[in-house]
């Protein structure tokens, strides 16, 4: 193999990496309303830069957050935090507006590199 050949893989290799590094930790948690489930919902983490991820909530409240491949998580670092109706017309959720925006919500998030667990209790007002 020549050796600009060996150049351009090898930093094929380390650019592929250092794009890993860019990364996300695995997040996964629980949403309740007033201690009860929040189910058909979609949680939003918005990182100061990048990819925002989301993940919808199951019946228990549960959910694991995606940004660009199923399960890989949220960009490492500060994000603002939002749940939505998975279904607004057919099943909205119950809680209050404010928590549909990540900038008024107030609920916030801090990704460690590694697996992250992020349980919301979304209080009455």
């Amino acid at each position: 193999m020549r050796p600009l050949s060996r150049l351009l893989i090898a930093g094929s290799v380390l650019s592929a990496l250092g794009c890993a590094q860019e990364l996300n930790g695995t997040v996964t948690g629980r949403v309740t309303h007033k201690g009860k489930p929040v189910a058909n919902a979609i949680v939003m983490f918005v990182p100061q830069s990048g990819v925002a991820a989301g993940g919808a909530t199951s019946a228990d409240g549960t959910y694991e957050l995606t940004s660009r491949a199923l399960g890989d998580g949220a960009r490492i670092g500060p994000c603002k935090v939002a749940v939505l109706s998975a279904d607004p017309l057919n099943k909205p959720i119950a809680v209050p507006a404010r928590y549909t925006d990540p900038e008024q919500s107030g609920l916030t998030a801090d990704v460690r590199p590694g697996p992250n667990v992020f349980d919301f209790d979304i209080p009455e007002k």
